[in-house]
């Protein structure tokens, strides 16, 4: 059975991947068995590779928490000083794939090479401070190749996604959906042209089944719902069987969880919503329910 997000062959339960503006994208996973994973690896999600190098993660209680780093993760190791002298120039590329060489980094494409002056010296540092002095804009692509210069821009696709929160002082968005990179790239061009600069995307993924209320997402709603700060209002989900597949686990949802906290629940059905609060509100779900669990 593939695996709808993996990592080294094992699969993710959690994960949350953040793809700033400048600089190398990060993950944070939670893979659902204890093993320990060091090196560089590919991060499968959906029809997405993703090469990357583990930054620090162990086994704890059944699980493996890891951060990984896109590409070689390279560019936070030190590196030697070293001085470049040419009388036609120093090229930018010479510099930055020296470096990308001697901190191991799995290679560097500079998008449009310069002369960046008679003499340059590099310090004793980590080779990212070299990168950013000299690079006005970088990334790491997901074939884990540094790339200096510009995101490509891509043409928006209609693939569905929510916007889970966004806070514009910050330029920050986070989003759900399934194609994390295309994703990204869809929101800096949506958000670009409403004169925002997004800094940081980060796409959520739950590879869970509604089946039960066990999912790490679920639980971290709960949480968040019961913290009484006011911070969720409602509950909204696409489908009934989004949320879940049993009829005693949602009528445990509302009265131990939404009702206690003055938290409203929506459900989309076919572009259509329903919203249903107040003492009537359990008739009504169970009326409901038997309309979406019907057999088919």
């Amino acid at each position: 059975m593939s695996l709808y997000a993996s990592i080294d062959s094992v699969q993710i339960v959690d994960a949350r991947i953040v793809v700033p503006k400048l600089g190398a994208w990060y993950a944070d996973l939670t893979l659902a068995t204890e093993k320990t994973i060091t090196g560089t690896h590919t991060l499968a999600v959906a029809d997405l590779s993703w090469k990357c190098t583990v930054w620090r993660g162990a086994p704890y209680q059944g699980r493996t928490r890891l951060r990984v780093i896109g590409g070689g993760g390279g560019w936070q190791r030190q590196i030697p000083a070293k001085s470049y002298k040419a009388d036609v120039g120093v090229k930018l590329s010479t510099v930055l794939t020296d470096a990308a060489r001697e901190c191991r980094e799995i290679g560097v494409e500079i998008v449009s090479d310069r002369t960046i002056g008679l003499f340059c010296v590099r310090d004793v540092a980590p080779a990212a401070r070299i990168l950013n002095r000299l690079a006005r804009e970088w990334h790491v692509r997901a074939d884990g190749k540094t790339i200096v210069g510009p995101w490509a821009t891509l043409t928006p696709i209609a693939e569905r996604f929510d916007l889970v929160a966004f806070d514009g002082s910050a330029g920050r968005a986070e989003l759900a959906g399934s194609g994390i990179e295309r994703i990204a790239v869809l929101a800096k061009q949506q958000f670009g042209l409403r004169g925002r600069d997004l800094e940081q995307i980060t796409p959520h993924f739950v590879p869970f089944s509604a089946k039960n209320t066990e999912r790490p997402a679920f639980q971290r709603m709960a949480r968040l719902i019961k913290s009484g700060q006011d911070a969720v209002t409602a509950v909204v989900v696409t489908k009934l069987d989004r949320l879940t597949r049993s009829l005693r686990d949602l009528l445990s949802i509302y009265e131990d969880l939404l009702e206690p906290n003055d938290c409203n629940f929506v459900a989309i059905r076919d572009g259509k919503m329903t919203t249903f609060s107040g003492s009537g509100a359990t008739q009504y779900i169970v009326d409901m329910a038997g309309y979406y669990f019907r057999p088919s």
